[in-house]
């Protein structure tokens, strides 16, 4: 959170919408409220976060803001870097899936090979429940 108590004529025109020139000429006429000059340099008061212009008796009504403006959020969004960050996410799933489906076939080799030394066992008169090892 902002807390300034004053702020300079160039600082005050942004936050007023005006032109520095049309702030030191308000400042000039003496129609900031509380500003005072500290050498070169104008020293504004801010009242609730704003400076505060004292109308003119005559003419048109003045334009300016007289609240704080809220403070615009950017988001700066790089796609290139999203879409490549989803490429390689989308590449390592897919490896994985592979090594995966490897495993599983490796797995089904091996099981048909026990299931072959099995039946020779059993050819060969041998009960290969019986003769198995506990591990």
């Amino acid at each position: 959170m902002n807390n300034k108590t004053h702020v300079g004529s160039a600082e005050a025109s942004l936050m007023l919408g005006l032109s520095e020139a049309r702030v030191r000429r308000l400042l000039s006429q003496g129609r900031i409220k509380g500003a005072t000059k500290q050498g070169r340099v104008w020293m504004i008061p801010l009242y609730e976060g704003m400076p505060v212009i004292i109308a003119g008796g005559r003419g048109p009504q003045g334009t300016w803001y007289k609240h704080p403006r809220p403070v615009e959020t950017c988001v700066v969004i790089n796609q290139r870097t999203i879409s490549n960050q989803l490429e390689a996410k989308e590449k390592r799933a897919t490896e994985a899936e592979n090594r995966a489906t490897v495993a599983e076939e490796e797995l089904e080799q091996e099981r048909q090979r026990a299931k072959r030394l099995e039946e020779l066992l059993r050819e060969a008169g041998i009960d290969p429940d019986e003769n198995a090892t506990k591990v």
